[in-house]
């Protein structure tokens, strides 16, 4: 699997929208490194990426319900994108875990529901 890009949105410690461009990035080259100081968010990427696959975060003290950014506004929707290719093809998905967050007038939360979206991206 190749990942070409991630987008994370008030996921994790990341309040606002983060573009994360393997592809342009990286152009040719087969490994890469993600480094950084403790709690710049490494691990949150992982989660992500793990998040768009298979519906749940890499360690298993993270859930769906946890993975909604405290710092994201109201108005802000948790979700993930990830584009990768596999064996001569490419995918999109996109996938958001249910949460509370708080309301956009009055007092109170609202839940959104858990979504997933998967699209085998046909090339020409």
């Amino acid at each position: 699997m190749r990942l070409q890009k991630l987008i994370i949105s008030g996921f994790g410690p990341y309040a606002s929208t983060q573009i994360l461009d393997f592809e342009s990035n990286l152009q040719d080259k087969s490994m890469f490194v993600i480094s950084g100081n403790t709690g710049a968010g490494k691990t949150t990427i992982f989660d992500a990426i793990n998040f768009a696959l298979y519906g749940s975060a890499n360690g298993s003290e993270r859930e769906g319900k946890s993975l909604r950014s405290d710092f994201a506004k109201p108005d802000t929707n948790t979700e993930v994108e990830l584009w990768f290719s596999l064996r001569n093809k490419q995918y999109y998905v996109k996938r958001s875990p249910q949460y509370e967050r708080p309301k956009q007038r009055g007092e109170g939360t609202t839940r959104k529901s858990a979504s997933a979206e998967i699209k085998d991206i046909i090339l020409e």
